[in-house]
């Protein structure tokens, strides 16, 4: 049997036990996890329906007191690690197909992860890398390595408008990546819980809105938009724990009809993670693609 590159390391703690791993009719010929996964980041690129928008605040002191808890929000992001290490089960849900795959996750800002898919005996059946530049998929059934830039054709057409791989770490923390945004519109959200801002970089074209909540100074929903300002896909963050700086128990991305939900467990900050533990080695034995 081909030894795998296996660099999933649990650092100062005993493996966990397997986690199971179901594939469901419907997830393309022979159950293949390759096509899991291009499954899971499809369900990005469909299109939501438009959603009405809370008014926009104007000058004044709500305005002042958003912009406020906004900056609370970021200072409390500054303080968590750049690196952390969980349980995941990652599962897909729709009228034409669903299915779920648990394993273990591996992330390091600003776009750095790693997930290790088991199957029911807790053998490895596949890896996934990005490097927030370079992408790597190794699927054991196929014998087959994947890999290609980010910013390619196959990699870009699986995200919606505004969805940046290489800050994949802020995503699933439910964070904002640090550089050159701004903050173009501030809205009350819904029932008056919280606030919506706006966020643009570049030309100023919205791509991002986010939404904070003030009691956790915590951001827990994230929008992706289309040029028009309409919503293309939402992210939700649940159950953060107040004490501790990881990752939410729950993250659910809906688009058009289709659910992709991230449930973590036994997350913990990993320092000791380096640029290498990111990096593949595929099996000389398995076939290569190097795609466009």
């Amino acid at each position: 049997m081909t030894a795998l590159p296996c660099r999933f390391r649990r650092t100062g703690r005993a493996r966990p036990a397997p986690l199971a791993v179901v594939w469901l009719p419907g997830l393309g010929s022979g159950n293949n996890p390759g096509r899991f996964i291009v499954a899971l980041l499809a369900a990005l690129l469909l299109t939501g329906c438009a959603v009405r928008r809370p008014v926009e605040l104007g000058p004044g002191l709500e305005r002042d007191r958003a912009l406020s808890l906004f900056q609370a929000g970021l200072a409390r992001q500054a303080r968590c690690p750049d690196a952390l290490d969980a349980q995941v089960r990652v599962a897909i849900e729709s009228t034409w197909r669903s299915g779920a795959v648990d394993g273990y996750l591996q992330a390091m800002a600003p776009g750095r992860i790693k997930f290790f898919g088991v199957n029911p005996l807790g053998q490895p059946a596949l890896i996934f890398s990005s490097t927030g530049e370079w992408f790597q998929l190794i699927s054991v059934p196929e014998a087959k390595g994947y890999e290609g830039r980010v910013d390619g054709r196959t990699f870009g057409k699986y995200g919606p408008p505004g969805f940046q791989p290489e800050a994949l770490y802020y995503l699933l923390i439910g964070g904002i990546r640090p550089g050159d945004w701004q903050i173009t519109a501030v809205r009350v959200a819904e029932a008056g819980e919280g606030y919506w801002y706006d966020l643009a970089r570049e030309a100023g074209t919205v791509r991002t809105r986010v939404r904070l909540d003030p009691g956790q100074q915590r951001f827990s929903q994230r929008q992706f938009l289309d040029a028009d300002g309409e919503v293309l896909a939402s992210v939700s963050y649940a159950d953060f724990v107040s004490e501790v700086c990881c990752l939410p128990t729950g993250l659910v991305v809906e688009a058009a009809g289709v659910t992709l939900t991230l449930t973590f467990d036994d997350c913990r900050p990993a320092s000791g993670l380096t640029a290498e533990d990111f990096r593949l080695d595929i099996p000389v034995a398995f076939s290569r693609e190097t795609v466009p």
